[in-house]
């Protein structure tokens, strides 16, 4: 899994790198006519590239942690709740059922964390906006990449719904 990881970040860096240096040509060029030498800007160029991997790791690090807190909050969860699904089961409960719900229960914890992280979340980032509007007297629009949260809240989903599910099911073989 760590490996998929590293692979992840270091392709998503090259192709920013790979990117901004494209649209950057006209940029270089101007460097390049002022005096500036290779070397100066294959540094500056390196210099980009190793603060885009550190705060890709840091993001990986931070939504991996994440994934692993949520995943292991409903596995205890799931695990504490020992007693709930034997009367429930006892009550005619079948197994498919306590399934469904503990992925259901799940699913929903996840979805309100979701959005309260995405609401606690806006207001700061809407205030460097605007602080930077202000700075550099230029629009800084606040920008949210909807792909990359999307995908961050389905995977956090996903490993939580199989963390909950999955002891749920251990637990409730261990009852039967």
């Amino acid at each position: 899994m760590a490996a998929l990881g590293l692979f992840t970040t270091v392709f998503v860096v090259a192709s920013m790198l790979i990117l901004s240096t494209g649209m950057r040509r006209r940029e270089v060029g101007l460097l390049r006519t002022i005096g500036a030498a290779p070397s100066q800007i294959r540094r500056m160029i390196l210099g980009e590239a190793a603060m885009l991997i550190a705060i890709a790791i840091a993001i990986a690090v931070a939504v991996g942690y994440s994934v692993i807190a949520v995943a292991n909050s409903m596995a205890m969860a799931a695990h504490g709740r020992r007693r709930d699904y034997a009367v429930m089961k006892s009550a005619g409960g079948t197994v498919r059922q306590l399934l469904r719900l503990a992925a259901c229960e799940t699913a929903v914890l996840v979805a309100v964390g979701a959005g309260l992280g995405v609401l606690v979340t806006l207001p700061p980032l809407a205030g460097t906006a605007s602080g930077l509007s202000q700075v550099t007297s230029s629009d800084v629009g606040l920008y949210l990449n909807n792909g990359a949260v999307l995908a961050a809240i389905i995977g956090t989903l996903l490993a939580a719904v199989l963390a909950g599910v999955m002891v749920t099911g251990k637990t409730l073989r261990q009852s039967a």
